[in-house]
C-alpha cells in the first residue's frame, strides 16, 4: 500500500521565486531560510483536494493524460493530484514544444492538460479542509514516461504503482528511515529518475526540497545549509559538484551515481571529499536503480555498478563470440519493471521474454555477484569483423589531458563495414590534430582501434540528464552516406 499521512511536518520545500505559480495558496505555505517557502503534509494534502475539483468533468478518472512538466512546485502539485483522483499522467518536459505534444497526443489518442488549467487561473477564496490521509490505489499506474521508440515512432514506458511500491520496499533496505530524510530534487521529474525521488520523498514522509535549477551552484547550497541526506545525480552533475566545497558539517548519507559509464577519476575524488557515494544500475523499464554499491565501505569496486538488489535476478547471456565467456547482455527480472510499452507492442516482445527484461546493455558479473557494465549493445563498432568498444576509446582520449568531451560513434564504410569516428571537444588552449591525437593513443589502446576520422566540435548534444545522445550523433554521422 502507498499512502500520505497527514501531519504538520513539512512535505516540500520550495524556491520563493516559484510561489507566483502557486499564489492561491501562498497563506497555507510557510517561510523557509534561506528565501525558500514550505508546505505541511497537511497543507499539502488539503491543496491536493481542492485541485481535484477544478479538474474538467469531462476529464474521466482512469484517462491518460499529456503532462507538462518542470522541477517546480506547481508541477508536483498537478502530479500528486492526478494520482489522488486515479487519473495517469504521461509526463514530459515543459520545453517541449506545442507541435511535439500534439503529436504525441494524436498518437497515443490522448488529451493535454496545462499548469494554467488547474493553478492561479481561477481568481477565488480558498478555505481548504481538513484532509484525509492520502491511500494511492496500487492497481493503477503511477506515470508514463517517454522512451526511444521504434521505426521513428514515440514509445512509452507504463510504471504502474505496484513497481513504485515494489522500489521503495527493495530500496528501503539501502536508504534505511525514510521518514527522516531529505531528498534533493536534483534531476528532472518527466524521467523516471527525478520521479523516483518525488517517491522516495512523499510516500516515506521525507522532505523534498525543490532547488532552482539542477545545475551545481543551486545544488551546493541546499547541501550544504539545509540537511540534505540524500541525493541522485549523473556524471555531469556530480563532475561539477566535486569542484565545489562540501560543508564539513553535511548530513549526506547517501549520493547515487547512474545514468551512464562513470567517471571513475571524479568518482575517486569525490570520495577523498567526503561525499557518501553509491553507483547504481538501473533504467525507465526496472524504474531506476536495482543495482547498488556503497563506495565508501567498498572503494575497490568503483568501477562496478554494485550487485544486484534484494529480490532482483541478473544474468548474463551470451550475443557475440568476439567477447569472452563471461561477458554478454544483461537481462534482469524484478518486481519494479515497467506494465508495458504504449504505443509500441513489438518493442515489449522483443524487449521481454521469459520474465527478463533484455537491457540491451553488455556486461558481466564477477564470482561475488557484482555487474560491470562495458557498454550498450547498439554502440557496438564492428569494423573488418573486429568488435570494437565506444568507451575504450573515449577513456583513452580523455586520460590524454587534451579533450574535454568526447563520442566515438561508427560510420559505414563499403570496405571495412564501419569505421571509427571520434568527435571531440577539445580542452581551450590546446592546439590537436587527428595524427596527434593517434600518437597519443599509441600505448594505450589497440592501433586497429584508432579513429580513421575526427571531428573537432564545440559542443555534443546532451539529454537533460547529460548523457549523449549517441543514436542522433550515429545518424547525423551517417547522414551523407545512407541512400
Amino acid at each position: 500500500m502507498l499512502k500520505i499521512s497527514s501531519s504538520e511536518k513539512t512535505a516540500i520545500v520550495f524556491p520563493d521565486s516559484q510561489s507566483v505559480s502557486v499564489d492561491l495558496y501562498r497563506k497555507f505555505t510557510e517561510q523557509y531560510a534561506d528565501g525558500m517557502q514550505g508546505i505541511s503534509y497537511r497543507n499539502l494534502l488539503s491543496i491536493i483536494g481542492d485541485l481535484q475539483a477544478l479538474i474538467s468533468d469531462e476529464t474521466r478518472k482512469d484517462d491518460l493524460l499529456v503532462l507538462p512538466v518542470s522541477n517546480r512546485i506547481d508541477s508536483i502539485l498537478l502530479i500528486l493530484t492526478l494520482w489522488a483522483r486515479g487519473t495517469t499522467p504521461l509526463l514530459v518536459s515543459e520545453k517541449i514544444i506545442q507541435k511535439e505534444i500534439s503529436e504525441l497526443s494524436d498518437f497515443f489518442r490522448i488529451k493535454v492538460i496545462g499548469q494554467g488549467h488547474l493553478l492561479g487561473s481561477i481568481a477565488r477564496d480558498v478555505d481548504l479542509t481538513a484532509p484525509d490521509d492520502l491511500t494511492i490505489d496500487t492497481g493503477k499506474d503511477c506515470s508514463v514516461i517517454l522512451t526511444s521508440g521504434s521505426e521513428g515512432k514515440p514509445s512509452a514506458a507504463v510504471v504502474p504503482f505496484t513497481s513504485v511500491a515494489e522500489h521503495l520496499y527493495i530500496t528501503g533496505k539501502i536508504f534505511g528511515d525514510q521518514s527522516i530524510s531529505r531528498w534533493l530534487l536534483s534531476l528532472p521529474v518527466n524521467h523516471v529518475s527525478g520521479l523516483a525521488i518525488l517517491c522516495r520523498a512523499l510516500f516515506n514522509q521525507g522532505t523534498l526540497f525543490i532547488p532552482e535549477s539542477q545545475k551545481a551552484e543551486d545544488l551546493i547550497p541546499l547541501i550544504n545549509r539545509h540537511g540534505i541526506t540524500h541525493c541522485s545525480l549523473v556524471n555531469a552533475q556530480l563532475q561539477d559538484l566535486a569542484e565545489m566545497q562540501l560543508a564539513g558539517d553535511n548530513k549526506l548519507k547517501c549520493v547515487l551515481v547512474g545514468g551512464g559509464p562513470s567517471d571513475s577519476g571524479v568518482i575517486r575524488e569525490s570520495l577523498k571529499k567526503g561525499w557518501p557515494i553509491y553507483k547504481v544500475y538501473g533504467a525507465t523499464e526496472t524504474f531506476t536503480m536495482i543495482t547498488a554499491v556503497d563506495l565508501t565501505r567498498n572503494p575497490e569496486k568503483i568501477d562496478t555498478s554494485g550487485k544486484f538488489l534484494d529480490g532482483v535476478t541478473g544474468k548474463i547471456i551470451p550475443v557475440d563470440e568476439s567477447l569472452t565467456e563471461e561477458e554478454g547482455e544483461v537481462l534482469v527480472k524484478s518486481p519494479t519493471l515497467i506494465r508495458q510499452f504504449l504505443g509500441d507492442e513489438g518493442k515489449g516482445k522483443e524487449k521481454f521474454r521469459n520474465g527478463y527484461f533484455h537491457t540491451g546493455d553488455i556486461g558481466k558479473i564477477d564470482s561475488e555477484g557484482y555487474l560491470t557494465l562495458l557498454m550498450r549493445r547498439t554502440d557496438l563498432i564492428v569494423s573488418g569483423g573486429l568488435n570494437i568498444n565506444p568507451l575504450e576509446i573515449e577513456r583513452a582520449l580523455i586520460s590524454t589531458g587534451l579533450i574535454e568531451e568526447v563520442c566515438v560513434t561508427g560510420k559505414q564504410d563499403t570496405r571495412w563495414g564501419e569505421i571509427v569516428v571520434a568527435l571531440v571537444k577539445v580542452k581551450q588552449g590546446n592546439d590537436v590534430t587527428a595524427e596527434m591525437l593517434n600518437q597519443k593513443l599509441g600505448d594505450k589502446i589497440d592501433d586497429r582501434k584508432n579513429p580513421k576520422e575526427y571531428v573537432f566540435v564545440e559542443s555534443l548534444p546532451r539529454t537533460e540528464l547529460g548523457k549523449l545522445k549517441r543514436a542522433e550523433i550515429r545518424k547525423n554521422i551517417n547522414k551523407s552516406i545512407i541512400p
